[in-house]
């Protein structure tokens, strides 16, 4: 008799835990309707276009800063020098601002646990803020490499 009490009361326990955990597990999908669901993938995506605009631009910037740093060991001049060592700081810290963007950037998922709707769209909208301002220091730096470069290189084609 005790068996089966034991047994009846096991049954009951698992079948009340599966009951809770499909209730609890409804309930977080439920947290937001689908166009909120819907609205918050769009303000996701639309931070993850910057960023994928913002890193096409890596791997020129790294190229770029390659290029520049022989000329740390041979310039005589000391304001191109100065320029030359102030772009590839550019370059490096704009690099580094976009490896810490990444590290730290949100995940949606993680938001929508943690997070209400107008929360997680506020924090989008300013990381998209965020990623663009990044994005525009890695353009603003390209192009001062670029120029640092071609004025070293042109007094060189002359000679």
């Amino acid at each position: 008799m005790s068996m089966r009490i034991y047994f009846l009361s096991l049954t009951l326990a698992l079948f009340i835990a599966a009951c809770g955990g499909e209730s609890q597990s409804q309930g977080k999908e439920e947290k937001f309707t689908t166009e909120q669901q819907t609205t918050q993938q769009e303000a996701f995506k639309k931070m993850m276009d910057e960023h994928d605009v913002a890193m096409e631009k890596i791997i020129e910037m790294n190229r770029l800063a390659r290029s520049l740093k022989p000329y740390l060991d041979s310039l005589d001049d000391k304001r191109q020098l100065e320029a030359v060592n102030l772009a590839i700081t550019r370059l490096e810290t704009a690099d580094e601002a976009m490896m810490q963007w990444m590290a730290n950037s949100p995940k949606l998922g993680k938001l929508r646990d943690t997070l209400q709707h107008q929360q997680i769209l506020a924090l989008l909208e300013n990381e998209e803020k965020s990623i663009s301002k990044i994005g525009e220091d890695m353009t603003s730096s390209l192009e001062n490499g670029k120029a640092v470069l071609a004025s070293i290189q042109e007094p060189q084609k002359e000679d």
